[in-house]
This record gives C-alpha cells, structure tokens and sequence, in this order.
C-alpha cells in the first residue's frame, strides 16, 4: 500500500518529469538515463534548508531503453556534509533480504528499515518497497538494500577523497529485471511515527536520526552529481550535476548559527622536566547532538593548536628519521600510503559518531619544502578506514 506520506515523497519527485534536467552526455558517452532528480524535505514535504536537520533524502532516476543502453552502474556524490548515520541500526542479513524462494518479497525485520523504494520495470507494474540498513563488511562505511521481483538491490556507500564527502551508488546492477525507474527515499528519522503506515506498524525499536543535513551555510547552492553508465557502453559515464530540487528550490541551507558547537581541547606533555625531550598528547572532543528531533552538532572546519612559549622541536630529533614524500603519501586519493617507517612520529586516534569503532593510525613527518604548505616542517595525520583513507595535512 503506498499512504499518502510515500506519495507525497514519490510526487515530489515524480513530478519532476518536466523539471528533472535532461542529461547531456560526455562526449562519446552511451546515455544511461535520460532524467535524474534530487531532493530533501522535512515533515510538511518541502525543502529542508536547515542545516543540521535530519531530513528525508530522495533520489530519482529514469534510465534509457533497455534493447540498447540497460543501466550497469548508478552513482550518486552526496554534498559534502550530507551524510548518513547507521550505527546504533539493526542490520538485516543478505538471507532475510532475499527472502523466500520465489516470494519476490524480503524478510527483513522493520527494526532495520531506512527508507522506501519504487521500482518501475519494463514488464511489469512498479513494486514499492523497504531499503534496509546492511552490515556493510570491512569494505564500506555502510551498505543498504532493497528486493524488487527476487532481485536485489544493493547501495554501496564510501568516502571520496580530497573533500571527504560521501558517494553512494549501485554496481555491476542485475539485469534479471530490467529497470525503467527508480525512486529511493532515505529517512531522516527511521523510527519516526510518520513512516509507521509505510512499514506496516511502528518502529519496533526506538532510534537515532539517519540522515543528516550539511552543517555549513554558503550563499551559493552545494549539488548533487550523478553517473550512470550502461551495459552495452561500461565505463562511458553519463553526468548530470544538481544544484535545485525538482521544484527549482536551490541546494542552499541557512541557520548554521542555531547549530550546537563546544569543542574542548586537552594538552599534556609526557614528561614535566624543564629543558627535557617530552611527546605531547593531544585530545580535541566535540560533543555530539544525537537527539533525532534536535539539529546535529557544527562539524569541525580547522584546529589551531598553540604551543607554549619556550616548547619547541629540536633540530637534532630529525637524526635518523626518514621523511614522507607527496608521491608517497597519495593525497586526495585513496591509495595506501608508502612513506618510510622511520617518518611515523606519533599515533593518531579519530573517533567519529558515523561509524562504530574509531580509526586509528598515523602521524608522520612530511619532506621539507616538499609538501603543501611549502614549510619547513609539516606533519600528515593518516587513518584507514573500512574502504577508505583519511589522510590530512598539518602545517607546523
């Protein structure tokens, strides 16, 4: 049964069939869909400018004919900042998402829904049903899925590097069914009693809020970018880059300032004795407002620490340690780093709300005047995540 909240979701994007921009392809590419759209809406159905809020996230395709261009890969580059959230979700098995044989409906428990999908195929009526939060392995931050006529769908999430933003798209799609459309809604606020009639019954468990809107206000639009690529052409990507919803609302969000900040910042050096070598720690904690009807807390844009007057490093530390190299530690790719041992200098430890355990790695001494600052000295902070690096700069 789709209730008057799914429709109003599905119209709201639907809709835009005069609205979602036509795609003009790169040069040679076969056309994978012909029209995409993106939107984010609070309760009442429009758009939710608020920064912090956790609004629901909706995206829409519709993908070319299948006799010539069946849709292989569908991607989609969140704004940065625009992420979701599924720790403290259930997660539903590969088993249960399957379902039983032949029933062409999963089984997965309600307590691990996140959102609602509409599947329209080529030969067939269009199916609305559940997208379920996925344990997503050692490979990905998150993973969630859907099954339409015994087949299922897979949403694959990672971290881009460079800006750290989030991308979630389907691979490699089955073309046991061929789609027509699609329209994938993520819930702001999974356990919210507005989604209890799209679930049949309300959230078994209470829970935390799921999507997140950016935490940063610019006057000029964030956007949305979508690929998709075919069957018949793989890796010969249409794009089509959204700054508007379907209603031609910009991507623009406002009221950073009601946003809840209060980092603090302990510092304490190892050893107390005057005129001693010492290693320093270093602990910055932001609180983190996880209340889902509350607006989540500001991101962290900079840390300046400030030593001491009279701390400094000693020339004659640098004996024996090696230096990284740009070339070898890869930013802005996701490549493993190859810096020498000798130029690890401490250890660093990211505690994040958005994942379930925190990552761990390295601090490591950059070559001088051959890093991004051009300095004399500069430190790269490096952690592996499940799919991912995090390598950040330091200048010193």
């Amino acid at each position: 049964m789709i209730t008057k909240h799914v429709m109003r979701s599905m119209l709201a994007v639907l809709a835009a069939g005069a609205l979602s921009l036509a795609l003009t392809p790169t040069a040679g590419a076969d056309l994978a869909f012909t029209s995409v759209g993106a939107s984010l809406t609070g309760p009442d159905g429009t758009f939710s400018r608020q920064a912090g809020e956790h609004s629901d996230l909706t995206i829409h395709a519709e993908f070319s004919q299948p006799a010539t261009e069946p849709v292989r890969d569908f991607d989609v580059d969140l704004p940065v900042g625009l992420t979701g959230n599924p720790v403290g979700l259930r997660t539903c098995s590969l088993a249960d998402l399957q379902g039983a044989a032949g029933a062409g409906v999963d089984s997965c428990p309600a307590s691990t829904r996140v959102g609602s999908v509409v599947v329209e195929i080529y030969a067939g009526a269009p199916i609305f049903t559940g997208v379920y939060n996925l344990d997503p392995g050692s490979d990905a931050p998150a993973k969630l899925g859907f099954n339409f006529f015994n087949t299922l769908g897979i949403i694959t999430a990672r971290v881009r590097p460079g800006d750290y933003g989030i991308s979630s798209g389907s691979f490699a799609i089955s073309q046991a069914q061929v789609i027509k459309s699609v329209t994938v809604t993520l819930w702001g606020v999974p356990s919210d009693p507005i989604h209890d009639a799209d679930r049949n019954g309300p959230s078994p468990v209470p829970g935390g809020a799921f999507m997140t809107n950016p935490t940063s206000c610019t006057d000029s639009p964030v956007a949305f970018t979508a690929r998709g690529d075919s069957w018949s052409a793989p890796g010969r990507y249409a794009t089509e880059v959204l700054s508007a919803d379907p209603d031609g609302t910009p991507f623009v969000f406002d009221g950073c300032e009601r946003l809840p900040f209060e980092p603090s910042i302990d510092v304490q050096p190892l050893s107390h004795t005057a005129d001693a070598p010492t290693g320093l720690n270093v602990d910055l904690t932001v609180p983190q407002n996880d209340a889902p009807y509350g607006l989540a807390s500001a991101h962290v844009r900079k840390a300046v620490v400030t030593l001491p007057k009279g701390m400094s490093v000693s020339p004659s530390s640098a004996a024996g340690l090696g230096a990284c190299a740009p070339s070898e530690i890869g930013l802005g790719t996701n490549n493993a780093p190859t810096c020498p041992a000798s130029s690890r200098i401490g250890t660093v430890r990211i505690d994040t709300p958005l994942l379930a355990d925190p990552l761990e790695g390295d601090v490591i001494l950059a070559k001088q005047d051959d890093n991004p600052f051009h300095s004399l000295l500069a430190l790269y902070f490096v952690v592996k995540g499940p799919g991912f690096y995090v390598k950040l700069p330091g200048r010193v």
